[in-house]
């Protein structure tokens, strides 16, 4: 269970030549697409749901240079404990992530632990923020979610085209039999979107947006690629109200004598700029959805939930040119090559340098 050119495709990059329509609340990113998508499809695929269009093909490789970007720091502004009772030293601080860094030489990850909790100091929530402005996104399904059909691209692995920049990679969430969620992949839907989804959509022209599914619907044929979970933990900067009034159960509340241990969350700034992280270590749904509201977080999804299905994992080539996991979020079971020649049963997104090699 459970921002800066054109968009990437699992085996190639779909065309970002269509004007962008603006998105409210949210300054304009026109110019700052960092989608990496789904591929066109080359076969029809077994079972499948209609799709809306998705955007025209481009042959495979960058399709430009990166575009000009405002200056703007990163990582983000330190947070304030969001409980000071249970605060531990250094709460709240941006460091560095792994070795990977934007051109400029500012980190492209960065991390930082809060206590949400207002008596525990166990409860713990780690959170990473990723530099949109260097970095595309991407999303695959996991060899699960597509048993049985035939799809254009490799599932539960990171596109080739796209390993050479691969930054991190990580967690999606419940398992397509597990709330029926949406989930599309370019030309591929495995299950259509949901009125009271959470929606991650990642758009042809290179936006990411968090936001329940009406609030996208109009802009379906824009989509490159959909990952849907239960109803936004946190959305224009409000924790959803069941939530608040003690109601669980959507989000895979915790089952009377059993603890779950894990439950990890996406989110997005206001400016749709910085992408969150976060791994909860023995957090509620609602405690999640409190601790990323306090840390800044504009709109949030809750992903995957349990030990060894929440992973946030870094890449780097080794000495004989390797490419292989370099860095773990939180102890988890992987070997060094997952995502790039293990393949995921599970779906999962996906980082890379916006910048071509």
């Amino acid at each position: 269970m459970l921002h800066d050119v054109r968009v990437l495709a699992l085996v190639g990059f779909l065309s970002a030549s269509c004007a962008p329509a603006p998105v409210p609340e949210r300054p304009s990113r026109a110019a700052t697409p960092s989608t990496v998508a789904a591929p066109p499809s080359s076969e029809p695929s077994q079972n499948p749901t209609s799709a809306p269009p998705t955007p025209t093909p481009a042959a495979s490789g960058v399709a430009g240079g990166p575009a000009a970007l405002p200056a703007r720091a990163f990582p983000p502004p330190d947070i304030a404990p969001p409980q000071p009772q249970s605060a531990a030293a250094g709460d709240g601080q941006w460091t560095p992530f792994g070795e990977a860094k934007a051109s400029t030489g500012a980190p492209l990850l960065a991390s930082t632990v809060l206590h949400p909790h207002k008596a525990s100091g166990f409860v713990t929530l780690l959170i990473i923020a990723v530099d949109l402005t260097a970095t595309r996104l991407g999303f695959v399904p996991g060899v699960d979610d597509v048993r049985g059909m035939t799809v254009p691209f490799a599932p539960g692995l990171v596109p080739a085209s796209a390993r050479d920049r691969l930054v991190a990679a990580f967690n999606g969430g419940f398992l397509p039999r597990h709330g029926r969620w949406g989930m599309r992949a370019g030309a591929v839907t495995v299950l259509p979107p949901r009125e009271e989804g959470c929606t991650i959509a990642l758009f042809a022209n290179g936006e990411v947006e968090i936001r329940s599914w009406p609030a996208l619907s109009s802009r379906d044929g824009e989509l490159a690629a959909v990952r849907q979970t239960p109803p936004c933990l946190v959305e224009r900067g409000t924790v959803h109200s069941d939530l608040a009034k003690g109601r669980t159960k959507a989000w895979g509340g915790q089952t009377p004598g059993i603890v779950t241990r894990r439950r990890s969350a996406l989110g997005l700034s206001a400016d749709g700029r910085t992408l969150y992280y976060a791994l909860g270590i023995e957090t509620s749904p609602r405690v999640l959805a409190e601790g990323l509201a306090a840390a800044g977080v504009h709109d949030a999804a809750q992903l995957d939930i349990n030990w060894n299905w929440t992973r946030f994992f870094t890449f780097e080539k080794s000495a004989d040119g390797t490419l292989e996991v370099a860095k773990v979020l939180a102890d988890v079971e992987h070997t060094r090559r997952d995502y790039v020649e293990r393949a995921s049963e599970r779906d999962f997104f996906y980082v890379v340098r916006a910048e071509a090699k």
